[in-house]
């Protein structure tokens, strides 16, 4: 009876250790996977530094406002010629340019201060992502950019009357915490007691900006909202041939003799049809993926292959606690691992076997020296899945 046990249990022992095993390996299986789906969308930094440097400047620029360059959104630039016409009429109230990561709304926000501006004078402030949001964030970047000494109220007293000011990326000062509004309710008080004198103008992503209205009284001192659409095929193909068409670069495709001058327009069409579809419609990342779908440079041609229209189930593989990790990065866009663990309040050894996972597959990457942001090329797919899921709440119109 003994040895009949020590069998039985023998065999038991085995099965558990296969099933630790194929677990092991499923795991692996699934993280190789899921970074081969990621390097597919990807670009190749290394391949990337061939490229002459103006070409890369049109594609990758964030700062690149260059008035040339600028396609659709005419819907919206009649929208704010009115909000700020009203400002001028004694419509008081913020302008708040939203929509999705990499939607255009810095471009959108030059376009309009330039167009529309007058004679008014414009202080820009740009938002930066810090450890610790105390009472002096706002009035350190008032100060900086307004070159004047003093607190909030005295500063905005000594400005030109009807002065824009413009403040970008307003998410990177709000945070998950207990002081998390801090600066959002001391910046929404001020736009209310100075909304006669001046013109204020915010842009934030848009699922920031559904949590922040319900934790903050911001959507009571905004006059108006102006949401960036998105590119058709035709305008992504405008644009981005455009600015390809600026540099004295040709391309031809990838296993194929064709150069773009032996394309057909109809082929041309189809081509942008796909990155339509690859981008939904947002021109930041159809830019991203013209340059990911680049392979070579020989001097004279760039060698483009037609992009893939991937699956994207091997996201499915993120587990609950990598996708409540990526989650923050959505609404908070910058984050060090210990910001995001002060955030989170989890156990920090938990907290960073997800974090290097995600950081392995090249789901996170560095934006600077300590801080991390999503990778661009599965944004969107993120996004989508986060919402599916109830991570993000925001859901597009």
């Amino acid at each position: 009876k003994q040895v009949e046990t020590f069998w039985h249990r023998r065999s038991e022992a085995l099965l558990f250790s296969r099933f630790l095993k194929s677990k092991e390996e499923k795991k692996e299986t699934s993280a190789g996977e899921l970074a081969r789906f990621i390097h597919r969308l990807s670009f190749n930094r290394t391949m990337h530094e061939q490229l002459p440097f103006y070409y890369r400047y049109l594609f990758l620029n964030k700062e690149f406002f260059n008035a040339d360059f600028w396609f659709h959104h005419e819907q919206e630039i009649l929208q704010a010629k009115k909000a700020i016409s009203g400002f001028h009429s004694g419509i008081g109230g913020a302008i708040i340019i939203t929509g999705k990561a990499n939607s255009g709304k810095s471009f959108f926000i030059h376009k309009i201060i330039n167009d529309l501006g007058g004679k008014s004078r414009i202080y820009k402030i740009q938002a930066k992502r810090e450890r610790k949001i105390s009472k002096k964030t706002l009035n350190t970047a008032f100060q900086k950019s307004m070159q004047i000494n003093g607190d909030n109220h005295k500063i905005l007293n000594e400005l030109p009357q009807k002065s824009f000011i413009v403040m970008e990326n307003i998410e990177l000062w709000w945070q998950r915490s207990e002081n998390g509004n801090l600066v959002i309710d001391q910046l929404t008080d001020l736009i209310g007691n100075f909304v006669d004198k001046h013109l204020f103008i915010l842009s934030l992503d848009a699922d920031a900006l559904n949590i922040i209205r319900q934790t903050s009284d911001l959507e009571m001192v905004t006059a108006d909202e102006i949401t960036m659409s998105e590119f058709s095929a035709k305008q992504l193909q405008d644009a981005i041939m455009y600015r390809h068409n600026s540099s004295a670069v040709k391309f031809k495709i990838e296993n194929q003799e064709k150069t773009q001058d032996d394309l057909k327009d109809k082929e041309l069409a189809r081509i942008f049809y796909r990155y339509f579809v690859l981008s939904e419609g947002n021109i930041g990342t159809a830019l991203y993926y013209w340059m990911a779908n680049i392979t070579d440079f020989d001097g004279n041609y760039l060698k483009v292959k037609i992009p893939e229209l991937p699956d994207h189930s091997p996201l499915n593989y993120l587990n609950t606690g990598s996708l409540l990790i990526i989650s923050q990065f959505m609404t908070h866009k910058y984050l060090s691992f210990n910001h995001l663990q002060e955030i989170l309040m989890l156990d920090k050894q938990i907290l960073n076997k997800e974090f290097d996972f995600l950081v392995k597959v090249n789901v996170l990457q560095k934006s600077s020296a300590n801080r991390y942001q999503i990778n661009p090329a599965i944004y969107l797919p993120l996004r989508k899945l986060l919402t599916e899921k109830g991570f993000v709440g925001y859901k597009p119109s």
